[in-house]
């Protein structure tokens, strides 16, 4: 299903000319988050979304990471896999003199594998990105707050900031 959203918004996306802009974006972002009891989250998101008014937008977010102990292992059971959704706001938006935008965001993600890291994540952040580019790929920052719930193992929960680079197409 993400699958074929992605190959929708890259068609979509080819078919308009440069100086158009659509509402689809995909993202591919890289991040982490600060250490809390012992345990570190290291995450690839892909994120597909729709800008349906000027200022709100949604996503589908397919997630997956590593929980790194302590002792730097990575084992199966430290993986997950999850899928989920969110909505963002736009703070500022860009114009033309300025090609700076600030979206908040909240987003819900939830695991699909039944590993021993699965569970609910929240989080809450702040993105940044460079929008007009020529080639239609911008940067993008973001910095927030999470918090995940664990469902099979006796962790505690995970809370803490997070922050994410990547690219928006």
């Amino acid at each position: 299903m993400l699958g074929l959203l992605c190959l929708a918004t890259l068609s979509v996306k080819a078919q308009e000319s440069k100086s158009a802009t659509t509402p689809f974006y995909v993202e591919a972002t890289l991040g982490t988050a600060t250490p809390y009891k012992k345990i570190m989250p290291v995450e690839v998101n892909i994120n597909a979304g729709y800008q349906f008014a000027k200022r709100f937008s949604i996503q589908a977010i397919l997630a997956t990471g590593y929980m790194i102990t302590k002792n730097g292992h990575v084992q199966d059971y430290n993986t997950y896999i999850n899928l989920g959704g969110g909505m963002g706001f736009v703070l500022f938006p860009a114009s033309n003199k300025n090609k700076n935008e600030f979206t908040l965001r909240a987003t819900f993600t939830s695991s699909v594998n039944n590993k021993g890291y699965s569970g609910n994540t929240y989080s809450a952040g702040l993105y940044w990105y460079m929008r007009h580019s020529r080639r239609g790929i911008e940067p993008i920052v973001g910095a927030g707050y999470r918090c995940t719930n664990y469902r099979l193992r006796n962790e505690p929960s995970y809370t803490g900031a997070f922050i994410s680079f990547g690219i928006r197409y």
